[in-house]
């Protein structure tokens, strides 16, 4: 063999090796922004797989091999969305120094954006039941936010807490029991009310 073609040999380029990982994720999401645009356009209960499948060129097998059912694909999406909206908040409370000011500005911010989500006729919820995947979605996604803040103000001195699991339960319950109240009657303003709600359960005694 000649050194020029040893040469050769040694600059060859490696092939990149396929990730399998990163072709599903990528599949999968191409899935779940095509059902998106169906729940948006059609509604829920009018997408089908069937529908979906042939919009994609991919089979209906295929489809299932990443979601077990429309709920499942609907759920998803709705949690990366949750997930979105929570480091927004994130980044939009991270300047406030006390706890119980991030806790507050965390609660006007969500209900706020509650309001304007809830006054849109979004077809892709024509039914109770997604109504209550997206809520549950969003608890889930902003639950660990909340565990964040109330550690963050036991740490200060701010809050007292005996049980942190269940004062974040508690604290979470009466966010979800305020939002109740805007989804029946959305004109009222339930916030400051909940804001001294959850300061009066964290507040540290003296």
């Amino acid at each position: 063999m000649t050194r020029k073609n040893t040469e050769n040999r040694g600059s060859r380029i490696p092939k990149r090796r396929i990730d399998v990982t990163e072709i599903t994720d990528k599949l999968k999401l191409r899935i779940a922004g095509a059902f998106e645009k169906h729940f948006r356009h059609f509604g829920f209960k009018k997408t089908t797989v069937d529908d979906v499948a042939a919009d994609l060129g991919v089979s209906k097998k295929t489809i299932y091999t990443h979601f077990k059912s429309k709920d499942e694909i609907f759920y998803f999406i709705i949690s990366r969305k949750a997930e979105a909206r929570k480091e927004i908040i994130e980044d939009q409370i991270m300047h406030i120094d006390s706890a119980m000011g991030k806790m507050e500005e965390m609660i006007r911010i969500n209900f706020s954006e509650f309001r304007k989500v809830h006054k849109r006729k979004i077809k892709a919820m024509d039914e109770h039941f997604q109504s209550e995947i997206a809520a549950g979605a969003f608890r889930q996604a902003f639950k660990q936010l909340v565990s964040n803040i109330i550690e963050e103000g036991v740490k200060k001195g701010e809050f007292e807490v005996s049980d942190h699991d269940m004062t974040v339960r508690f604290t979470q319950a009466l966010i979800t029991e305020a939002i109740h109240t805007i989804r029946e009657d959305n004109s009222l303003q339930p916030e400051d009310v909940l804001v001294a709600s959850v300061n009066r359960l964290l507040q540290k005694t003296t």
